[in-house]
């Protein structure tokens, strides 16, 4: 795993399991620890400790960008009583409802779900959480607005063109207005 500090108390860790790559934005203050994404389960440990060498607080809130087992898997051990948000088409989802199956049993479920834009203040900083689908149907932007940071979950992938998951909602035509509005609201030097 590849620690990263971003900015004062935001941090971005890298993790790899097989092949695959997956970034988290880990945001720690008095108000307590906010996690965008929380990795696979098998890495959620691994995370754990990590958040743990820079503080020992709790996690308060996960924002989780979509609903990809590399973004939601490490909820249940990084997330026990932190408040869960995510885009609304991802609650079944989220529960282990995947397709004709019931839910599966300790999934739990966001208490706040958003289909609009929603303004955070945690740790001292302006968080926008954004609705930007294309990638799947669920997909959120996590934007410190005064940091100049934005976690934008698969919506850019490093050297390739993210895959649309077509079978949860993914739409080209929806990727291409997302990304314009987002490149719209960025200032240049995001990172």
């Amino acid at each position: 795993m590849l620690v990263e500090k971003m900015a004062d108390s935001l941090y971005k860790f890298t993790l790899s399991l097989n092949e695959f790559t997956v970034s988290l934005g880990v945001c720690i203050g008095e108000d307590g620890i906010l996690l965008v994404d929380t990795g696979w389960a098998q890495t959620a440990e691994e995370v754990d400790k990590s958040i743990r060498e820079l503080d020992d607080g709790i996690v308060k809130l996960i924002v989780i960008t979509h609903h990809h087992g590399d973004h939601i898997g490490g909820r249940v051990v990084l997330g026990s009583g932190a408040i869960l948000i995510a885009h609304q088409k991802a609650s079944a989802e989220l529960a282990g409802k995947f397709y004709g199956l019931d839910a599966l049993p300790g999934q739990e479920l966001p208490a706040i779900t958003i289909d609009s834009e929603l303004a955070l203040r945690f740790n001292g900083q302006d968080i926008q959480v954004i609705p930007a689908p294309g990638h799947t149907n669920s997909d959120l932007v996590v934007y410190f607005s005064n940091l100049g940071v934005a976690f934008l979950g698969d919506l850019v992938l490093l050297d390739t063109f993210p895959p649309l998951d077509l079978s949860r909602g993914g739409n080209a035509e929806q990727y291409i207005a997302s990304i314009g509005n987002l490149i719209a609201l960025f200032p240049d030097d995001v990172k």
